[in-house]
Formats: structure tokens, C-alpha cells, sequence
């Protein structure tokens, strides 16, 4: 009985050890003093606030670089968000196109930003393709990852306003030369987020040149997809970002409809 009984707690001790490693090394970065608004800059919204090179994930013959600039939440406070920039290192003839990408689902603490993930780029398809046309890809972490949150998950104008304020942002970077136009393109949380670039477009921001949004398997009809989605673990998951996002922009509650 003695045996069994060290058995058991030695086995016990062992799924413990496992359950805390893997917690351990699954957990989100720790964003860097990149991340955090210089206090000497006016955070005026697409303004560039910092870049900084930025290799992880790039790929061969690609520049990269991360930036910090200025925006605001939903409700039109002032706020910072980061994004990534690459390029193509080959020579290009005039100036070059740029497309605005909006990511979809990576969490929602400040370490879940595509830019201090280890695989930034996994889930851009086609990056490869826009790269080797010679575009310029700006991809928003949106307010709330990298940068003090909270995340607007799921809340269009946050979303939007992030992808909006970083065109006029890699705009000012001077080793770029880019054309007037641009177009948005997002997948999932990010499908969601480029049909709200372009509503959100004419009134935020009229002096961007949007070209067009491209949405896939955008998350827009909020309520009947949470509720399809509610037997799966994905399902739980999205309804917890859902939930933290929404109780923390609406104070009075919320239908969950077209937001």
C-alpha cells in the first residue's frame, strides 16, 4: 500500500512538472521597452513614433523592420500600436504598392502581437508572392498587443483605426517610396478587421487612397458564430477574448450584433 501510494505521488508530481513546463514555454512574450510611447513625442494619430530592424521570421532578401506609432481606441482616446514592416531587398522601379495586413486570432495579452512571436508570419498567406511584386507589407499588432491594452478584439473601430493610422505611419519611413493607393487584407479577427478599415475609412482617415479590402472568413456576424462555435475548445477560447474585450469597451453591456 506504501508503494502505491509513493506510485501515485510520484506520478502526480511528474503531470504537475509536465503541466508547468508546458505552461511555461507556451506563455506570451514579454513585450520589450520598444513597446512602451516615448514620453517626448505628441502621439498623434499615424504618426511614427520609433522603427527598429527586424529579422525574426523575415524572409531571404527581405528588410524588416518593427514601428511604433500613434492611434486611438474605439472611443477615440489616444493610444500606440506596433506593426511590422518588410520588403523586398531586389531593386524596384518607382515607387512601390502597399498592402496593409490585419491579422487574425493570436491572443489577447500584449505578448500575443505577431511581432514577438516566433513565427510572425505563419498565417499571411502569400506573403511570398506580394514580396517577390515588390509591395510593401504593413502588418498591424492592433492597440492591446505589444502595446498597453486593452485589446479592441472583435470591436471594429479598434481594430480599424490601428490598420488606418499605420499607413500614414510607414508612410514616413525614409527608406521607403510607396504609391498613393493601398489595399487592406485581413483573415478571420483580421477579415473582420479590413471590412471595418474600409466602413471606417472615409470618415477616420478620407485623406487615405483605399483601394479595396480584401476579407476572408471574416468573424462578422458576431452572435450566431459564437454560438456555432461553442463545442469546441477554439469556440471557448474566442468567447473568453470576446467577453474581457466587450465588458472592458462597454461598461453598460452589449448585444453582440455588428460591432
Amino acid at each position: 500500500m506504501v508503494r502505491l501510494f509513493r506510485y501515485l505521488a510520484y506520478s502526480l508530481a511528474a503531470v504537475a512538472a509536465l503541466v508547468a513546463i508546458g505552461w511555461w514555454m507556451a506563455r506570451p512574450a514579454m513585450p520589450d521597452p520598444f513597446y512602451a510611447p516615448p514620453t517626448n513625442q505628441a502621439h498623434k494619430p499615424g504618426a511614427l513614433l520609433r522603427q527598429a530592424a527586424f529579422d525574426r521570421g523575415v524572409p531571404p532578401d527581405v528588410q524588416g523592420w518593427r514601428i511604433l506609432y500613434g492611434t486611438t481606441r474605439h472611443d477615440g482616446t489616444p493610444a500606440v500600436a506596433s506593426a511590422i514592416v518588410v520588403v523586398s531587398r531586389k531593386p524596384h522601379d518607382g515607387p512601390r504598392q502597399l498592402v496593409a495586413w490585419t491579422h487574425g486570432s493570436t491572443g489577447f495579452a500584449p505578448g500575443c502581437a505577431p511581432s514577438l512571436l516566433d513565427a510572425p508570419f505563419a498565417n499571411v498567406p502569400a506573403l511570398q508572392q506580394a514580396i517577390d511584386k515588390g509591395w510593401v507589407f504593413v502588418g498591424t499588432d492592433y492597440v492591446g498587443l505589444g502595446t498597453s491594452g486593452p485589446h479592441p478584439y472583435l470591436i471594429g473601430e479598434g481594430e480599424a483605426r490601428s490598420a488606418l493610422d499605420s499607413i500614414p505611419a510607414v508612410r514616413q519611413m525614409k527608406e521607403l517610396r510607396l504609391h498613393d493607393g493601398v489595399v487592406v487584407w485581413g483573415h478571420s479577427q483580421g477579415g473582420h478587421a479590413a471590412l471595418w478599415t474600409g466602413i471606417l475609412a472615409p470618415a477616420y482617415a478620407p485623406e487615405l487612397n483605399i483601394l479595396g479590402a480584401a476579407a476572408m472568413a471574416p468573424a462578422s456576424d458576431l452572435r450566431p458564430l459564437l454560438e456555432a462555435v461553442q463545442g469546441t475548445t477554439v469556440g471557448r477560447i474566442m468567447s473568453s477574448f470576446v467577453l474581457r474585450s466587450y465588458s472592458e469597451a462597454y461598461s453598460g453591456g452589449f448585444e453582440g450584433g455588428g460591432t
